[in-house]
């Protein structure tokens, strides 16, 4: 008898649903799409770190049951890694270093494109603000 996952296995159907992350310019659609996609598959706890890797009470010798418990924690976790990597596209991989950490790698995604998303929509955000529709200066904000 085999005992049902805690997670669910990707189908790969969702792998053409929405583009793969190519960088800054669609890096918000990719989070969202990528964020409910490891949702549905009950992934998204290795992300935002209420899951974590479990401990042995006797890290020199751990019971059968930690054991279990590690394995399939480590299966869980490069399930999500795997899910990330194949959605991220060949031109935006070179950000991600060597870690097969689901929660590692998209922390350095969400660093490296998504911090300059948020800056450059805020610095557009202020453009926009001081901008004017004609001489007179008025702010076109409040056209």
């Amino acid at each position: 008898m085999t005992t049902p996952l805690p997670y669910s296995q990707s189908t790969g159907s969702a792998f053409n649903a929405y583009k793969k992350l190519h960088g800054i310019k669609n890096y918000h659609d990719w989070h969202t799409n990528m964020k409910t996609m490891l949702m549905s598959l009950h992934q998204w706890a290795l992300i935002d770190g209420t899951l974590m890797r479990p401990n042995p009470v006797d890290p020199n010798a751990p019971t059968p049951q930690e054991v279990a418990d590690i394995t399939a924690f480590d299966l869980r976790a490069i399930s999500a890694y795997q899910e990330i990597r194949y959605h991220v596209g060949d031109s935006a991989k070179s950000v991600m270093g060597t870690s097969v950490d689901p929660k590692t790698m998209w922390d350095i995604l969400e660093q490296h494109f998504g911090a300059r998303q948020e800056g450059l929509q805020e610095s557009l955000v202020n453009k926009l603000q001081r901008a004017a529709w004609d001489s007179s200066k008025t702010s076109i904000l409040t056209h």
